[in-house]
């Protein structure tokens, strides 16, 4: 009890990252070594890097826009409009087809 398991375990799990290229909270530098890590313990790693968004889940809901939550927008509940499907992006990284 109190014990975690080794990251030895990571080998083969799926991993999805999202850093946003004008993030300035996690920056691209950080999340750039947590993908090196899983993918040195073996981890199927789909990193998605090349959007312009800030600190956010990227949604391709236009709605989002009417309140100001553009890409590069920085700020509560932080999902944003990227033209991009994150959760769509994700699910299909991790679930099995």
């Amino acid at each position: 009890m109190g014990n975690i398991d080794s990251p030895d375990n990571m080998s083969g799990k799926k991993v999805w990252l999202f850093s946003g290229t004008l993030d300035h909270l996690v920056s691209q530098a950080t999340m750039n070594i947590v993908d090196k890590y899983y993918v040195g313990f073996g981890a199927d790693v789909q990193y998605v890097n090349n959007y312009a968004a800030n600190h956010c889940f990227p949604t391709n809901n236009k709605t989002l826009l009417a309140t100001g939550h553009d890409c590069a927008h920085f700020g509560p509940d932080f999902i944003n409009y990227c033209d991009f499907d994150g959760v769509g992006s994700m699910w299909s990284h991790i679930l099995p087809m």
